[in-house]
């Protein structure tokens, strides 16, 4: 055993889990009207309110989305909400691809897996800079093994039914798509209602979407 210990201090959460995929939504993605991204690297859907059709999932992905902050970060949600502000499909075919971006105007972004395989992209999120320790992305030392920790990008093979959940401001990209198969997947944005902190800290927003007031 080690005679050290290590403090992973200020860690970036990445929430990962599963539900499970029901036919109606893959035929709903299948059916949507799409539009080409700017850059010409993928497709998504005109409707930027795809959860407002698919009220289940929705509720599903609205319970993980509490149990990340409420559980896990042991965020108090006696005086706040947290709201889905805007969802929307990618489609991925063949070649495509997503640049390395983030997530403005929301707190929570996170992704659904539709449909995907092996070859169809994996996601990866790069380091944010500046980031704790000293090896940072200014300094190239060789290592040994790569990990969670030491690593400037982190990439995972999402399968079928898998969520994720990272703050918006997690730079992320998603690889080309090396299948003949096509890639869906849902992303989203959260955002909170209510008021947070308290006494000098005291905030309350309102808002309503297409509109924002605070």
């Amino acid at each position: 055993m080690p005679s050290y210990k290590i403090h992973n201090l200020f860690p970036t959460l990445l929430y990962q889990n599963n539900i499970p995929v029901k036919k109606e939504w893959i035929e709903y993605a299948e059916n949507s009207s799409m539009c080409r991204m700017p850059i010409g690297n993928g497709d998504f859907t005109e409707n930027k309110n795809v959860l407002d059709d698919l009220k289940d999932l929705k509720q599903e992905i609205h319970n993980c989305v509490n149990q990340y902050v409420f559980d896990y970060m042991k965020v108090s949600d006696n005086q706040f909400e947290l709201t889905i502000l805007n969802s929307w499909i990618n489609r991925h075919n063949s070649g495509d691809w997503a640049q390395s971006h983030f997530h403005g105007n929301s707190i929570i972004s996170g992704v659904y897996y539709l449909k995907t395989n092996n070859s169809t992209g994996q996601i990866s999120f790069n380091r944010p800079a500046p980031s704790g320790g000293f090896l940072t992305s200014s300094f190239y030392f060789n290592l040994k093994e790569l990990t969670e920790y030491n690593c400037d990008n982190y990439t995972l093979k999402p399968e079928d039914g898998d969520i994720l959940l990272f703050p918006s401001h997690l730079e992320h990209s998603v690889g080309k798509n090396e299948s003949i198969d096509t890639r869906y997947s849902l992303a989203f944005n959260v955002f909170f209602k209510g008021t947070i902190g308290k006494n000098e800290h005291e905030l309350t927003v309102h808002w309503q979407i297409k509109s924002f007031v605070i």
